[in-house]
């Protein structure tokens, strides 16, 4: 957390000033993760209202308030606790999913500069039941943003992880991606990205994502999208709709 001096009577004192202005950035609704942690003191909560995967023709699963919470524990660090509270899986039931814990750290640019760079470890935690992985599964994260190209907001990121097989067993996962966004209207915007996921138990998996967004209000950002899964491991098609609010 930043600090400032100031003398009272001979006496200096340090005291903590909580860093003001700094932009609203969500890890939602792209795939790529934001490079900018949450202001030291304050929370930002992001939830995928609602979305489901039409794969094969049929509907396979639902999930309903998967909510982000965050925390500014320090001026370039946050904590985050995702909660998947409504999960409906066929054939498996319904019930919460899978709890993921993560540390974002910025290394570069939280607060100035044309590029951002953090590190994100996470760790999913087995509370789903059938619903979830069935194990402890984690990894690390490290998205990077570049702004102001040509009036776009663009990232990359990628993410190396272990994961639970179908079947059984463990196994490396890669995924990368790249995303860029611009505004529509002063309160307005829209994204494109491409993701692919390496590894996977069927093979190569390549998306490609598009969605808009819509402030509200300063703070407080509704979005929707979909997802379009190119390749045939992929699935078909995921719409989406979510909101941010900081606070």
């Amino acid at each position: 957390m930043k600090q400032r001096t100031i003398k009272w009577l001979g006496v200096a004192l340090v005291l903590p000033v909580l860093v003001e202005g700094r932009e609203m950035k969500t890890d939602r609704p792209d795939t790529t993760e934001s490079a900018y942690s949450v202001e030291a003191g304050r929370w930002q909560v992001e939830a995928e209202v609602a979305s489901g995967e039409l794969d094969g023709g049929e509907w396979g699963e639902w999930v309903g308030m998967e909510m982000n919470w965050k925390y500014g524990v320090g001026e370039d660090v946050d904590v985050q606790v995702v909660v998947p509270f409504v999960t409906v899986v066929s054939g498996a039931g319904v019930g919460v999913g899978d709890v993921t814990v993560r540390v974002k750290r910025n290394v570069l640019g939280n607060d100035g500069g044309r590029v951002a760079v953090a590190l994100m470890p996470y760790v999913a935690l087995p509370t789903g039941g059938e619903l979830g992985a069935g194990g402890v599964e984690g990894g690390l994260i490290v998205p990077v943003a570049v702004g102001g190209v040509w009036g776009w907001e663009t990232g990359a990121m990628v993410e190396a992880g272990v994961v639970r097989g179908e079947v059984g067993g463990v196994r490396g996962e890669v995924l990368v991606s790249a995303t860029a966004g611009r505004e529509l209207t002063e309160t307005s915007g829209f994204f494109v990205e491409a993701v692919g996921v390496f590894g996977g138990e069927d093979g190569l998996e390549v998306y490609g994502n598009a969605g808009v967004t819509w402030e509200v209000r300063r703070d407080w950002v509704w979005d929707a999208g979909v997802r379009v899964g190119l390749t045939a491991a992929a699935v078909d098609f995921s719409p989406f709709v979510g909101l941010s609010v900081r606070f």
